[in-house]
């Protein structure tokens, strides 16, 4: 008698253990996703996400390259990237390095000279050259250049010098430093933030990053954006810029501390607000508020006074048009230096358009509580998805599949089980990205639809597998818990309730230290 009742329990108990088997529960899929939500908001994995953020930066760009496929000179911008090509290059500076200074002097002057222009930053090291010291030619040149520098301190930003080996040049380069901050010219933080080998984001703590500089209004002449405030008359410190061993060191250093004096407290005390963690920059608005452009070979009329500066030196539409200066910020530097081109979202890029990019708008919020729960609905939605997916091909291997309830599977064609899972995914993540750039366009609101369809997806793979094993979950954790019980007493209690301890408690404490963690970075 009571061996027949407990057959019938058992069956009850399967019978509910395999429907269960063949669904999903829309309490586990929130509570994944919510986890999955959380973990891309904190920023210590964010480095790891990059790959999966180019898809909705390149999909809003190329929709706005769409809607709006050729730019005018004359349209009204906030920054232009002033670039010497390679044909600039090869004719003005005769394709040498470092630049003739001659040559440089003569093209940041019709700059200088442009009627509208407020700033200037000059993304090219004008710092003494080892060839100074050994040509009298170039050194009487050079020093012509570092004159007009002063002479027009107020509009102008320089970059601070590469680092150096050479003893005497470090001396030259740090007393070099000192004189153009005594000058009242800008001594700005040139670096870029790639990430796993594409530039997406600012730099942390980046208050002397040229961007913020120039957001800031550079020729106000405060410390955003300008190391001089920093070095003061150093010699020690500015040796310390440009030794390669400390350089990059300090750096960081002063930016930190910069950074942390306009945010007390951790709350922003200016406008713009440094910020304490890399943010992915405005690479969505760049085709509107940026403008690129080259020097174009001496072939235009000989009363224009220098070489146009033109959006493309191969059309001839824009010939006799002038680029509207008017309220413009420039950023002058190589186009043609492979030392100094960058992966973007938006493809190779210079050191100059990127610093263009990052100086034409605030980077993009990621941490609002909207954008949050954008993720959290995205994760359940993509989730459901790839569990029904997962629980198809994972029955049909037991000739027990059924897809969407209308085409029964067997293990001979499981596979389109994952056809269905693919196509699906793909149609997911398009339709995902694609609200995605929506929400940055309309709000600046940044949603990370692919990282959260990869990691649902593998949660998906991860308990459909388990929920589908020959054993149901609780026979096989109660075998498990069974197996390791008789381990630990083999090898004493101690061990039992260390193994007790982390198969129940450790999951947990990990899941609500990460979502934790990330409401505060919300809060915060």
């Amino acid at each position: 008698m009571t061996h027949a009742t407990n057959n019938v329990d058992d069956e009850d108990g399967d019978g509910e253990d395999d429907a269960h088997s063949h669904g999903f529960s829309w309490w586990h899929l929130l509570v994944a996703a919510i986890f999955m939500a959380s973990l891309l908001h904190l920023s210590t994995v964010k480095w790891l996400l990059t790959p999966l953020e180019v898809p909705t930066l390149a999909t809003f760009n190329l929709a706005s390259h769409l809607a709006r496929p050729s730019a005018s000179l004359q349209d009204p911008v906030s920054v232009v990237a002033v670039l010497i090509d390679r044909s600039r290059y090869e004719t003005k500076y005769a394709g040498t390095s470092p630049l003739p200074r001659q040559a440089l002097s003569e093209d940041l002057g019709y700059l200088l000279s442009r009627p509208g222009v407020k700033h200037i930053v000059l993304d090219l090291d004008v710092s003494p050259s080892a060839r100074a010291h050994v040509d009298k030619a170039f050194d009487t040149e050079e020093k012509a250049l570092h004159a007009l520098l002063k002479r027009n301190a107020t509009s102008l930003t320089l970059i601070a010098p590469r680092t150096v080996t050479n003893p005497e040049l470090q001396s030259r380069r740090a007393a070099w430093l000192i004189e153009m901050c005594r000058a009242g010219v800008a001594i700005a933080d040139p670096r870029l933030h790639p990430t796993l080998g594409m530039v997406t984001r600012s730099m942390a703590y980046d208050a002397l990053t040229v961007g913020v500089g120039l957001r800031a209004g550079a020729g106000a002449r405060g410390d955003l954006g300008n190391l001089c405030p920093s070095i003061g008359g150093s010699e020690e410190l500015a040796r310390a810029l440009v030794n390669p061993d400390s350089g990059s060191t300090t750096l960081d250093q002063l930016g930190e501390q910069v950074t942390k004096r306009y945010r007390p407290n951790g709350k922003c005390v200016s406008s713009p607000c440094p910020d304490t963690q890399a943010r992915i920059l405005p690479f969505h608005k760049s085709l509107h508020l940026t403008r690129v452009a080259h020097w174009c070979p001496d072939t235009l009329p000989t009363q224009v006074p220098a070489p146009r500066i033109r959006l493309d030196c191969a059309s001839q539409e824009d010939v006799g048009q002038e680029i509207d200066w008017r309220n413009t910020s420039v950023v002058f530097g190589s186009g043609s230096d492979p030392a100094d081109q960058f992966i973007t979202p938006l493809g190779v890029r210079s050191g100059a358009e990127v610093h263009a990019m990052a100086a034409s708008a605030a980077p993009v919020n990621e941490n609002s509580l909207v954008s949050f729960l954008m993720d959290v609905l995205f994760g359940v939605l993509f989730g459901a998805l790839a569990h029904h997916c997962w629980h198809v091909w994972f029955d049909a291997r037991r000739d027990q599949g059924n897809l969407i309830g209308l085409i029964p599977l067997k293990s001979h064609n499981a596979w389109l089980a994952l056809v269905a899972l693919t196509l699906g995914l793909a149609m997911a993540a398009i339709g995902g990205v694609a609200i995605a750039a929506y929400a940055l366009h309309q709000s600046d609101l940044w949603v990370s639809p692919v990282p959260v369809l990869v990691g649902m997806t593998i949660d998906g793979f991860v308990t459909a597998g388990v929920q589908s094993a020959p054993l149901t979950p609780a026979s096989a954790k109660e075998s498990l818990i069974l197996s390791l019980r008789r381990l630990g007493q083999g090898l004493g209690g101690d061990l039992w309730s260390l193994l007790h301890v982390f198969l129940y408690a450790v999951p947990k404490v990990i899941y609500l230290t990460v979502v934790i963690a990330a409401a505060l970075h919300l809060a915060h």
